[in-house]
């Protein structure tokens, strides 16, 4: 039979049976854009590379540098209970804060919804990264920013001195590669002061 009008170029997604594909776009456009479960984002994440903010808070005491670290929720797929610096992707919800940028509004999540303790000062850019963690592809953007020193921390939140961080099995540890970053610039600017 001839088929009248341009033939289609829709392409199925890998993996998926037609009925398959049609479920899930019928699934995604549900989704507001808002907090996706732990599994659908584990799961998103192996395979769509990931926008991340990430932010180094450093304290000096006596001579020792030291970075704020916190625990990865215990349900979390790929790193239950190990400690990382303070992050989050990038949200939807992100991009609809008309009084500031995604990366702003990131921030102010990880400051509120994370440390819950403010920034003593405006989170500086110091770099970006790519890499291939356990969980999939990522893109990210480093900051670096202080707290109020000798603030009462919040449980699971502690300070640990940069320099011990290789050693400690209960850090992620593809996450030296922007915490060297964020050293380098902090580091210079304190030797400037």
């Amino acid at each position: 039979m001839e088929r009248l009008g341009p033939e289609t170029s829709y392409k199925f997604t890998d993996g998926l049976t037609e009925s398959e594909d049609h479920q899930l776009t019928d699934l995604l456009r549900k989704w507001n854009g808002g907090r996706l479960s732990t599994p659908v984002f584990t799961e998103l994440a192996k395979k769509i590379p990931q926008p991340i903010v990430e932010v180094v808070i450093f304290q000096d005491n006596k001579g020792v540098l030291e970075t704020l670290l916190l625990p990865r929720p215990e349900d979390d797929i790929t790193w239950p209970g190990m400690l990382h610096t303070p992050g989050t992707t990038l949200r939807l919800s992100d991009y609809k804060q008309p009084e500031m940028t995604p990366n702003e509004s990131a921030l102010k999540r990880i400051q509120d919804k994370e440390i819950h303790h403010n920034f003593s000062n405006q989170p500086l850019l110091v770099g970006n990264f790519q890499r291939m963690s356990e969980r999939g592809p990522e893109f990210g953007s480093v900051y670096i920013a202080e707290i109020e020193n000798g603030v009462q921390l919040k449980p699971g939140l502690l300070w640990c001195p940069v320099n011990q961080l290789f050693e400690n099995p209960q850090f992620i540890q593809h996450q030296l590669q922007h915490i060297k970053i964020a050293v380098e610039v902090y580091t210079t600017q304190h030797k400037k002061a």
